[in-house]
């Protein structure tokens, strides 16, 4: 509960601060922010079919070796996944936010933000997954620990960036993009930290063994629950 509401609050922030640059701005989160908690749906199902996929290994009682490798598989393909998607939604934007009736200075605003934000998902992905692997073990401290320092870090970068300190110049919107990817590229680092240290994430000679099965076990159950949560108002 107490991470995600770290989570809420980069979005409550976000929009805090950008409404004080402008009405352009304010609009083009108002864009945005619907379209990026419906992608970030699939963070959430692949966490979720990770989360189950790697508490069921431990429950079974298999070897620490084959959950960390499991745990490696579920990180590879969140990263790939959440690049593809990230490049989707990058390439898709000039077409799609026109469509949904962003138009001028509202667009251009969006396309500042968005590439930033879009190269930031597959870092999203891969922190949720990691922390997955900490939940699996009965670990909820340090997951909901590094979406607190995540939110903190984002939400102090945020009025930097946007408004400028000092020499730095105010980058607008670009600069909300841009506290998030840092923010999330700094929690990504942690959590692997973390799960290398603690034995949860492991690569050897034999990374690879099982890689489709590990993928088919945490789609069955991260696909329904990504397009449960994107469906959901």
């Amino acid at each position: 509960a107490i991470g995600i509401l770290g989570v809420l609050a980069v979005g409550l922030a976000d929009a805090f601060f950008l409404a004080r640059v402008g009405d352009a701005e304010l609009a083009a989160i108002g864009f945005v922010y619907p379209v990026i908690v419906a992608v970030s749906a699939f963070a959430i199902g692949m966490s979720a079919g990770a989360n189950a996929v790697l508490s069921q290994a431990m429950g079974r009682g298999e070897d620490d070796r084959n959950v960390a490798r499991l745990a490696l598989h579920a990180n590879v393909f969140g990263l790939l996944l959440g690049g593809s998607i990230g490049l989707a939604l990058f390439l898709a934007g000039p077409v799609m936010f026109p469509l949904l009736g962003a138009e001028g200075a509202v667009q251009a605003r969006i396309m500042d933000y968005l590439p930033w934000w879009a190269a930031s998902f597959p870092v999203l992905v891969t922190t949720m997954i990691l922390n997955a692997s900490f939940r699996a073990a009965g670990d909820g401290t340090t997951p909901s620990g590094i979406m607190v320092l995540t939110a903190i870090v984002n939400i102090a970068l945020t009025p930097v960036l946007v408004f400028g300190l000092g020499p730095m110049e105010a980058l607008g919107m670009a600069g909300a993009g841009i506290s998030t990817l840092g923010a999330r590229s700094l929690a990504v680092v942690l959590a692997l930290f973390l799960a290398i240290r603690r034995g949860r994430l492991r690569a050897g000679a034999h990374a690879a063994r099982g890689a489709l099965g590990s993928v088919r076990r945490i789609v069955s159950v991260g696909l329904p629950a990504a397009a449960s949560r994107g469906v959901k108002p």
